[in-house]
């Protein structure tokens, strides 16, 4: 078996790598830390599963989802596993919308890391506890929500995006009743909280 560990954190990965060496045999671990050093999509079809990290700082413009996605019009049957600090349930839902087989916290010990991979090698999905989701919101209604806590105003919004200041209004109204809040900072809160957005400090 192959396995690619695609992290950023480059001391968090080597110990991941070393942990799986040392529970799992005839098996061939490979680890990037560094996106811009590799053609991704060349590389990773010599691998039988793919474990990604989900904020990618050193991936160029894309975060995990977005490489995986990528990697998916390429090779649609490709096997793989989120491990991630940011297991929010709007990138859980996301990662099993693209098709991957797994998303696991980075919380889990390593018996259940080493048991996922088999799991998946069988072909299984592994997903937390399935959640209580709230509606999805759209694609114009994320980009809404991005830009407004962004800090732009809403004429900016309304400029940027080309609608008017009632659509707008529209817009942030089902925005409010899809995450069940009623004022900015509840939105700003329930976003992150949701996946929609990322913590302070980690965009």
């Amino acid at each position: 078996m192959r396995i690619l560990l695609i992290d950023d954190h480059k001391l968090i990965v080597e110990g991941i790598k070393n942990s799986l060496s040392n529970y799992m045999t005839n098996v061939v671990i490979d680890v990037i830390s560094d996106l811009h050093n590799y053609n991704i999509i060349d590389i990773v079809s010599r691998y039988d599963i793919l474990i990604l990290d989900i904020n990618l700082n050193k991936g160029g413009d894309m975060d995990g989802l977005s490489l995986a996605k990528k990697i998916l019009d390429v090779y649609p049957e490709k096997k793989i596993c989120f491990l991630t600090g940011f297991d929010l349930p709007g990138y859980e839902n996301e990662a099993r919308r693209i098709g991957a087989y797994g998303f696991i916290s980075k919380e889990v010990g390593i018996e259940e890391l080493v048991n996922t991979i088999k799991m998946i090698m069988q072909g299984e999905t592994v997903f937390p506890t399935k959640r209580i989701w709230l509606e999805e919101l759209t694609e114009k209604e994320r980009e809404i929500l991005e830009l407004y806590c962004h800090g732009h105003s809403r004429k900016d919004i309304t400029y940027i995006l080309g609608i008017s200041m009632r659509t707008l209004a529209n817009h942030l109204n089902v925005i409010y009743e899809k995450l069940d809040v009623s004022n900015y900072q509840e939105m700003v809160q329930k976003a992150i909280r949701m996946g929609y957005l990322l913590p302070k400090g980690e965009e």
